[in-house]
This record gives structure tokens, sequence and C-alpha cells, in this order.
């Protein structure tokens, strides 16, 4: 069984502050962020469904707070808590946060693919 600390990852998303770091494990991808405070992930995820996250996560917040929207209404994920989250949702970066999550691979290739090329579209104008 592979045992990975995030600092021995480069980053794969940097902007706006946000910095992610991503492996895979047994089918899953690994990721761990850290978001500022204020960060607004909205126009990066425009143009995938509901312009929202598609993606299943199981996570932990090591610190901060994070509202999440969802379909359903909202939720404040904060330090210390477990999540899981379906396709739908979009964060509201509240505190500085850290936070672990999974994601099946494909899923989170998928959006990642995405983001990067909004994150570049919007970089680039």
């Amino acid at each position: 069984m592979p045992a990975i600390h995030p600092t021995d990852l480069d980053p794969i998303h940097a902007d706006d502050g946000m910095q992610m770091t991503m492996t895979e494990l047994g089918g899953m991808a690994a990721a761990y962020y850290y978001l500022p405070a204020g960060y607004d992930p909205r126009p990066h995820y425009e143009g995938l469904p509901d312009d929202m996250c598609p993606c299943t996560h199981w996570g932990y917040v090591v610190r901060g707070k994070i509202r999440m929207r969802t379909m359903e209404g909202t939720e404040t994920l904060e330090a210390g808590q477990l999540f899981h989250l379906i396709p739908g949702h979009l964060g509201e970066v509240l505190e500085d946060t850290e936070m672990v999550e999974f994601t099946p691979a494909e899923e989170f290739r998928q959006k990642s693919a995405h983001v990067a090329h909004r994150i570049a579209e919007l970089r680039d104008g």
C-alpha cells in the first residue's frame, strides 16, 4: 500500500492562491487542496452541468471553513469534519481551508481537464 505525503507532489492547479496536488491510489484521485478565504471557483466550472462540480467526493477538512452550495441547499464544512458530496455542488471558501478529497479517478480527470481549460481561457483572455 503506497503512502504519500501531499508535499511530495507537484501542484496541478495553482490559480488565485488556490493550490492542489493529486495522485491516483486504487482507482481514486487523492487530492490535497489549499483554498484561500474568498477564493471563487465559479468561473472554472462554467460549462459543466449546472455550472457546478459533476463529481462525487469523499473527504476531510483539515482546517478552515467552506460553504457547499448544492441543488438541495447549502451545508458548511468545517475543520475536523468528514464529508461526502454528490455531483452538483460548488464551494464558497469562508476561511483559508485545507482539505483532502477522494474522487473516482476518471471523474476527476474529466473535471480537471475542464477546469484547466477554463483557467487558461480566463488567464489568456
